[in-house]
């Protein structure tokens, strides 16, 4: 990476961090006791003074195209103030990708979905995952006039205030290949289900995405077969990065209200931070952050290193990022004590936030056993 690109990051990092310091943390824990979607609508018509939402667009979508890397730094910068908040961009980013992925053949279905409510902002965008085993299924059937969509999806995150979906259907067909349409939300044949209700994220939530006869015509799916498949894995390899970038920036606030707390509280006639126990704790804490930022870079990098073991997949980052943030801020409330578990310190709500990352796109145990089946079918 050259100077003038690290000194270009560094100052979107920086404007990041602003915008979430004087726009997001205001409001993140009331936001977090009483949801309010006019809030977090707010903050998306605020963030394009910034142009965060169309970071990853290139320029024939409008954007400046920069590469995935940079929007996972303005996740990790955005989370330090609220992780939900950081999610609600992170699934718009993660849709981007794919919709960035069109060819010229297919890059008018995207061009007419952006526009199609467009005035002064670019409309929110989610993503609508393949379903899980439990979930009936979602499917892609061809009909004389077209492609039709019927089922119900897995808990999809913003449904309700996305305008554009972009989604991966399973295909049926030998070889696990993924068909990737984008569609509007106002297309006919879809509904939403109940929202779920969950311990974190809460300035976000989650539906079922219900697809009843929704027919879409032939250009909107932008990659099928083997194409679509490729598609998704470098999507979720993307989308792992972001929930890890994310957990990293939930885990620096937890350290830094730890380290300050301990600086400033006395047990026993002096600062606890000069009891070892305690240094011990904020030292392994501050290791975490930085292996862990080091493991989601790593996920983005193109280069890599050839040595054995060394995947750089966005799962494992994904899985060691949010366990570490986990046992970081479990550290952070031990720390504080008693104080720890108030809503006022924020540490209770960034451990319901990152317990609820562990399980965006797959549990971590589940990564865990499918990295290693993998290997086996690789013997």
């Amino acid at each position: 990476m050259t100077e003038d690109r690290i000194k270009e990051y560094n100052e979107i990092l920086s404007e990041c961090r602003r915008f979430a310091r004087n726009e997001i943390k205001p409001g993140s824990l009331e936001e977090d006791l009483n949801p309010d979607a006019g809030w977090i609508l707010g903050l998306w018509q605020k963030s394009h003074k910034l142009d965060i939402p169309g970071l990853m667009l290139p320029e024939k979508f409008n954007g400046p195209g920069y590469p995935e890397i940079c929007s996972a730094y303005a996740l990790d910068a955005m989370a330090m103030e609220c992780a939900g908040v950081a999610s609600f961009f992170a699934h718009h980013f993660a849709a981007c990708l794919a919709m960035s992925h069109a060819n010229d053949e297919k890059s008018e279905i995207v061009h007419r979905v952006l526009n199609r409510r467009r005035s002064t902002t670019l409309p929110v965008a989610t993503v609508i995952f393949p379903n899980d085993s439990n979930d009936p299924a979602l499917s892609l059937h061809k009909e004389t006039e077209g492609l039709v969509i019927n089922g119900k999806s897995s808990l999809t995150a913003n449904p309700d205030l996305s305008e554009i979906y972009c989604i991966f259907i399973q295909e049926d067909l030998p070889g696990h290949h993924v068909s990737c349409a984008i569609i509007d939300k106002s297309h006919p044949g879809i509904r939403l289900g109940e929202k779920a209700s969950l311990s974190g994220l809460k300035a976000i939530c989650f539906q079922d995405v219900i697809f009843d006869q929704a027919k879409i015509s032939n250009d909107a799916v932008v990659a099928a077969g083997e194409e679509g498949k490729s598609l998704f894995d470098r999507f979720l390899n993307v989308y792992y990065g972001f929930v890890a970038a994310i957990a990293m920036g939930t885990a620096r606030t937890a350290f830094a209200k730890a380290l300050a707390y301990a600086k400033d509280r006395y047990q026993f006639g002096k600062k606890i931070i000069l009891h070892q126990e305690i240094q011990r704790m904020l030292g392994s804490m501050r290791m975490k952050i930085d292996m862990g930022t080091a493991g989601y870079i790593q996920a983005f990098t193109a280069n890599r290193v050839n040595l054995p073991g060394v995947s750089a997949d966005g799962r494992l980052a994904k899985a060691f990022c949010t366990q570490a943030a986990l046992e970081i801020v479990f550290d952070a409330i031990q720390i504080h004590g008693g104080y720890g578990y108030m809503n006022e310190y924020g540490l209770e709500k960034i451990m319901r936030d990152v317990k609820i990352l562990q399980l965006l796109g797959g549990r971590n145990p589940y990564h865990h056993i499918q990295i290693i089946a993998e290997e086996l079918k690789n013997d």
